[in-house]
């Protein structure tokens, strides 16, 4: 189970028209999905590809009714900046243009070490291919105060996040505050209860039951 995996399904399963992806990086998960249209964003990719906007997220999202006028995305995912920050405000910014059934992906939302969950130095590249930043902050803040989504991250390529429109499983209660002084620790003690984690055979079953 991988996140290629995961955004496949789900888009064959909703029959998904137009996938878009943030941080698309050397393109590992961006062209392998199968799907008609997709676009994926990045200031920096590291390939060429006529379908990637180079610019950030931030940017690609203001212009996105000039871009992509009455576009609904059908499954959005997020793996850019690695902060928790950026990735609320990515998310917010594409539940804005999600479609009735639509899902967002968020990748790294369960760091397997404290050093992966660093939250600075997001743009440094030496930070290596484990590190996930803070990103599993913004799951915990949307699971406090989203009482509209159904929210759970799969045990697997360091934390699948999963949203989509719905009646939660269950709450958290922190506040802003608390969420941002929170440490890798908390996460470390509170990981199943902070994250709605599912072991990844779970998903078979959530998939069967989307109509």
């Amino acid at each position: 189970m991988n996140r290629i995996a995961v955004i496949q399904k789900l888009l064959d399963k909703i029959h998904g028209k137009f996938y878009v992806e943030i941080g698309v990086d050397k393109g590992e998960s961006f062209l392998p999905i199968q799907i008609n249209k997709k676009v994926g964003v990045d200031p920096q990719p590291k390939f060429n590809d006529p379908r990637i906007y180079t610019m950030t997220s931030d940017d690609f999202f203001k212009s996105y009714p000039q871009k992509l006028p009455d576009q609904k995305i059908d499954v959005c995912f997020i793996d850019g900046m690695h902060t928790h920050a950026q990735a609320l405000q990515d998310f917010n910014h594409a539940f804005e243009h999600l479609s009735e059934k639509g899902f967002i992906v968020m990748h790294d939302c369960s760091p397997p070490l404290a050093a992966a969950a660093d939250p600075a130095n997001s743009h440094y590249p030496e930070k290596g291919w484990m590190w996930c930043g803070d990103v599993w902050k913004a799951i915990v803040h949307l699971r406090s105060t989203r009482d509209d989504l159904h929210i759970f991250v799969l045990n697997a390529d360091y934390g699948i996040g999963v949203i989509t429109r719905g009646k939660p499983e269950n709450r958290l209660q922190f506040t802003a505050q608390e969420i941002q002084q929170m440490t890798y620790a908390d996460l470390s003690n509170n990981r199943k209860e902070f994250l709605n984690l599912k072991n990844p055979d779970f998903f078979a079953s959530f998939l069967q039951g989307i109509s």
